[in-house]
């Protein structure tokens, strides 16, 4: 089983060498990041991870929030988010934590799943490419609808045209789409999406592509990303 959620797993650190340059207790390894990130919404429902960014924080300073701009806060970007622009297109970054196509909170939260996913699960459950880049079992790994969209040549602003999801369908193997109507763009990218990483994990060179770049260890990689 292949799972792809969309959401960072995790911050740059090949740029600067560290997750939050200037601050001495930050993350050494990708575990210790979502644990650190988890350490700040223990007492909250769900995975609400905003509390990283509030005041208070000793790493407030790395984030753009509401009312907030911290002094350390550059739009930094991950190697597989600098070869994903390259290619395709530019995912938003990570420290952005407000606004239009913000993926910040969503990646707090996702890093704090991972966390306890971790926890429950052990190695019953892998996390690509961090355990890994051959699949072994069930398999999460970080995906981007968008790049899906412009792997197939075509707008992902045109979700809302059947002919658009239809055609990006065929170029990943599958047949027309025959479900409910697609009311949100958040249906549409997971039709996508889904169709993807069907049709792109029969190519190895997918997989591999996070072993030429020893960063993805920190990094991590998005599925899809030559």
């Amino acid at each position: 089983m292949l799972v792809g959620i969309d959401f960072a797993f995790a911050y740059a650190h090949h740029d600067v060498g560290a997750y939050f340059p200037e601050f001495s207790g930050s993350p050494v390894t990708v575990r210790d990041l979502w644990r650190y990130v988890d350490g700040f919404g223990r007492a909250d429902d769900d995975l609400y991870g905003a509390k990283i960014y509030a005041e208070g924080s000793p790493v407030r300073d790395h984030y753009m929030a509401p009312n907030w701009k911290g002094a350390r806060y550059t739009l930094r970007q991950r190697v597989t988010e600098r070869v994903c622009q390259a290619q395709h297109t530019s995912p938003h970054p990570v420290f952005k934590c407000i606004g239009a196509a913000n993926v910040g909170t969503g990646s707090l939260a996702g890093m704090r799943m991972l966390y306890h996913l971790g926890r429950r699960c052990g190695n019953r459950v892998q996390v690509w490419p961090f355990d890994g880049t051959r699949p072994d079992g069930p398999t999460l790994c970080e995906i981007f609808p968008r790049l899906y969209f412009k792997r197939a040549g075509l707008d992902p602003r045109a979700w809302r045209n059947p002919e658009t999801i239809d055609a990006a369908l065929s170029a990943y193997g599958a047949d027309a789409y025959r479900g409910p109507a697609l009311e949100t763009e958040d249906e549409a990218d997971a039709v996508v999406s889904a169709a993807a990483l069907r049709g792109l994990s029969a190519k190895p060179e997918l997989w591999d592509a996070p072993e030429t770049r020893s960063e993805s260890a920190l990094e991590g990689w998005i599925f899809g990303v030559e």
